[in-house]
């Protein structure tokens, strides 16, 4: 479904545990840190900490909430797409709607929401503010794709939507089995209650 043989890929999460990828790994082998899937392997991990880093200085700039950036290097090069699947990008029209100060606050708050001790009580707190069901929200999810050159770019942004489907759907799912998760522990809980 996603092959493509000009086309290296991989779909991570934020902290660079990889999803889905186009390098092989073998499970059985000693790690041979000369293998060109290991050679491989790093590169992504470099490309998509990268990625982060830049996604992050974007939103800490107020440049926005990134969805894609696209590199391009000179004379036949390379071409490198990372998509962000960000969860929380509907922040970003709630955050433009406020007035100035109030959307300053809010901004610090989102900022510093890390950094607190409270994080999942507050994210909590304001699900059942908007009335959202769900109080768990999804890792983002970054999407790399190599072309060998930018005559291979259509090709790679094709591979890139796809990538963002199935991220999305994996999104999707880990909030589904959070969820049953939360309904297998509040049935025990009950259960320890009347027993």
């Amino acid at each position: 479904m996603l092959s493509s043989s000009n086309l290296a890929y991989q779909l991570s999460d934020i902290t660079l545990t990889p999803i889905l990828t186009s390098t092989s790994t073998s499970a059985n082998r000693t790690p041979d840190h000369h293998h060109p899937a290991h050679l491989r392997n790093q590169a992504f991990t470099s490309l998509t900490s990268t990625a982060a880093s830049a996604f992050d200085t974007a939103s800490r700039l107020g440049l926005g909430v990134p969805q894609r950036i696209m590199i391009e290097t000179q004379s036949h090069g390379p071409v490198v797409l990372h998509s962000f699947l960000n969860p929380r990008r509907g922040n970003e029209s709630r955050m433009r709607s406020l007035s100035g100060s109030r959307r300053i606050v809010e901004q610090a708050r989102e900022e510093l929401r890390p950094l607190s001790g409270s994080t999942e009580e507050d994210d909590d707190n304001k699900d059942r503010a908007e009335g959202n069901s769900s109080t768990h929200v999804p890792p983002m999810l970054i999407a790399t794709v190599v072309a060998p050159s930018a005559t291979d770019a259509g090709e790679a942004r094709r591979m890139a939507a796809r990538l963002e489907k199935v991220g999305g759907d994996f999104q999707k799912e880990w909030v589904i089995e959070q969820s049953r998760g939360d309904e297998a522990e509040d049935t025990e809980a009950g259960e320890d209650e009347d027993g």
